[in-house]
């Protein structure tokens, strides 16, 4: 599991969310949203908030709050370009 995203790069604002993506080793081989399915019923035990699958975004996601800080949480399965890309935007604000 990997923080990516404004969370990740140093460019957080008050409204940012967290964006946590689970990489599984077969990606290549499996869609995002069998493991994203799966990733539901647990979820859903940890929170009393509520879920929301959005599967039809570019990258499907799972929305949800974590109840203990209050922040909103999407996470995603084998966004491994969206990890490259926070990680260079995060390079980018160090160069800065």
């Amino acid at each position: 599991m990997t923080a990516f995203g404004s969370s990740y790069n140093a460019l957080w604002t008050a409204n940012s969310d967290i964006d946590v993506s689970v990489v599984f080793f077969d990606r290549q081989e499996t869609a995002p949203n069998k493991h994203l399915q799966q990733l539901i019923l647990p979820l859903e035990k940890l929170s009393s908030v509520g879920i929301t699958h959005v599967d039809s975004a570019k990258v499907p996601i799972i929305k949800f709050r974590d109840e203990m800080s209050g922040l909103d949480i999407d996470l995603n399965v084998n966004n491994v370009l969206g990890i490259q890309n926070s990680e260079l935007l995060y390079t980018y604000t160090l160069v800065d």
